[in-house]
């Protein structure tokens, strides 16, 4: 069973099929790792040293989620809306993360 904040009950369109989270929500933008606590929380940094930048965004049904490389994404570089261009699929979850609004596919 799927439990959301009431943050993310208002912002959330919900349905699990066959084991698959088909949940989809708006994004809210923090200021550090740590701070991405909530469905939709997302945080974006770039590693001095290397150049790449990064994204860790809390997926519908994640606990701990693994940051993102955006280069392989196509980043549109909107640090409060992103867009990826690419399909962001995780084990429970499937889709887009399009002008800061995550739309399961």
């Amino acid at each position: 069973m799927l439990h959301l904040s009431s943050q993310e009950q208002n912002a959330a369109s919900s349905t699990v099929i066959s084991g698959m989270n088909t949940t989809s929500c708006d994004t809210r933008r923090v200021f550090s790792t740590e701070a991405v606590v909530n469905m939709g929380d997302f945080c974006i940094w770039t590693v001095p040293s290397t150049g790449k930048t990064y994204m860790k965004i809390k997926l519908p049904g994640e606990i701990n989620p693994p940051p993102l490389q955006l280069s392989i994404y196509g980043w549109d570089r909107n640090l409060n809306t992103p867009t990826l261009t690419g399909l962001i699929e995780r084990a429970d979850w499937h889709g887009s993360l399009t002008a800061g609004r995550l739309v399961s596919v």
